[in-house]
C-alpha cells in the first residue's frame, strides 16, 4: 500500500512540472560598473560639543563586476545580486582636525587605494500590474557591503602648538604651520541595511523599459575599524580605532533603469543609482591609551554619499 502511494504521489508530482514550469522564470546575468562618491569618517569631544576629527574616504571612481539572478512564481519573486569591487587607486584621503575653539589645525592630504569590497543585496518583491504596458513593485532588500581601504603616506599641515593650550594653535595653511609626511591609514567598513521602497516599470513598447525604485533603510548597522599606522622608524604598528553606530530611517536609495530587449530570452540595461545617508552617530572603541580595546566616551559618527552607474545584460530561462 505504502508504494503504491509513493507512486502516485510521484507520478502526480511529474505531471504538475509542466503546469508549474510555465508559471516560474529564472534569471541570471552579468553587469560592471563604477562607484563614485564618498564615505565619511567622524569622532566628536567628549559630549560632544565639536567634531575632533573628519576622514573623507573618496570612491572617485571604484570599479565592479557582478552578478545576479533571480526567481519568479507568477507575481512572486525573489533576486539576488552581489558586486566585486576591484582593487586600486580610488583617489586621495582627506584627514582633519579641529581644536576646541573650532580651529582647523592640522590637515593632510593621501593618495587612497581599495584594496578589496563586496556589495551583495538579496530582494524580494510582489508584481502588481494595473495596466498592460506599467507595473507596481513593493520591495524588500537585505543588503550587505564591506570595503577596505589603505592610503598612502601622505602630506600633512600642523598648526597646533607645543602646549595644551589653544593660544599656540595656528591654522593649519598658516605660514607658521609646520609641513610635514603623515602616516598612512586603513579603514574596514561593514554596512548591513534593511532597504524597503517601490519600483515603478513602464513599457514604452515591447523591446523598450524603464524601471525606476525609491527606497528607504528602516535600520542600519555600521561597524568600522580605523587603523592608524605610525611610519616613523622603530615605531610600532600604531593603534585602532573601532566605531559601531545603529541607525533608523535616515539612509536612502533611488534608481533608474532602462532595458532594451534583444529578443524574448535576452536583453541589455544601463542603470544609475544613488545612495544617500547623514551623519549616523555611535560610540568608539580603541587601543590609543592601553594597547588593548577601550570604549571610551566620544562618539562617532559616519555618513555616505555615492553613485553607482552600471551596464548589464540578462538572460530569462
Amino acid at each position: 500500500m505504502m508504494k503504491k502511494s509513493l507512486a502516485l504521489i510521484f507520478i502526480s508530482f511529474l505531471f504538475l512540472i509542466p503546469v508549474y514550469s510555465q508559471q516560474l522564470k529564472f534569471d541570471a546575468g552579468l553587469n560592471a560598473g563604477l562607484t563614485y562618491g564618498d564615505l565619511g569618517e567622524y569622532i566628536y569631544s567628549s559630549g560632544e560639543r565639536y567634531i575632533v576629527s573628519y576622514l573623507q574616504w573618496e570612491e572617485k571612481p571604484v570599479y565592479y563586476l557582478g552578478f545576479e539572478g533571480g526567481v519568479q512564481y507568477k507575481d512572486f519573486g525573489a533576486s539576488a545580486d552581489v558586486k566585486f569591487d576591484l582593487p586600486g587607486n580610488c583617489g586621495h584621503l582627506y584627514d582633519s582636525d579641529w581644536n576646541s575653539n573650532g580651529l582647523k589645525t592640522i590637515y593632510s592630504i593621501h593618495d587612497n587605494n581599495l584594496i578589496w569590497g563586496i556589495d551583495a543585496i538579496i530582494s524580494f518583491f510582489y508584481d502588481f500590474t494595473p495596466a498592460n504596458n506599467f507595473t507596481i513593485t513593493p520591495e524588500f532588500q537585505v543588503e550587505y557591503e564591506f570595503v577596505k581601504f589603505q592610503s598612502a603616506i601622505g602630506t600633512q599641515w600642523n598648526g597646533s602648538g607645543t602646549s595644551d593650550s589653544t593660544d599656540d594653535d595656528v591654522s593649519w595653511d598658516d605660514p607658521l604651520a609646520k609641513k610635514n609626511g603623515a602616516s598612512r591609514i586603513g579603514y574596514y567598513r561593514h554596512t548591513g541595511f534593511l532597504f524597503t521602497g517601490l519600483k515603478f516599470r513602464y513599457d514604452f513598447t515591447p523591446d523598450f523599459s524603464v524601471i525606476s525604485g525609491f527606497y528607504i533603510a528602516p535600520f542600519i548597522y555600521t561597524s568600522a575599524l580605523d587603523h592608524h599606522f605610525d611610519d616613523r622608524p622603530g615605531m610600532d604598528a600604531g593603534y585602532y580605532m573601532q566605531h559601531i553606530q545603529y541607525s533608523y530611517f535616515n539612509r536612502i536609495k533611488a534608481d533608474i533603469q532602462t532595458v532594451f530587449k534583444i529578443d524574448s530570452d535576452n536583453s541589455f540595461s544601463i542603470k544609475a543609482q544613488i545612495v544617500y545617508g547623514p551623519k549616523t552617530k555611535g560610540h568608539m572603541n580603541t587601543t590609543y591609551f592601553t594597547g588593548r580595546y577601550l570604549r571610551v566616551g566620544q562618539k562617532t559618527a559616519a555618513d555616505i554619499l555615492n553613485l553607482k552607474i552600471a551596464i548589464g545584460y540578462k538572460h530569462i530561462f
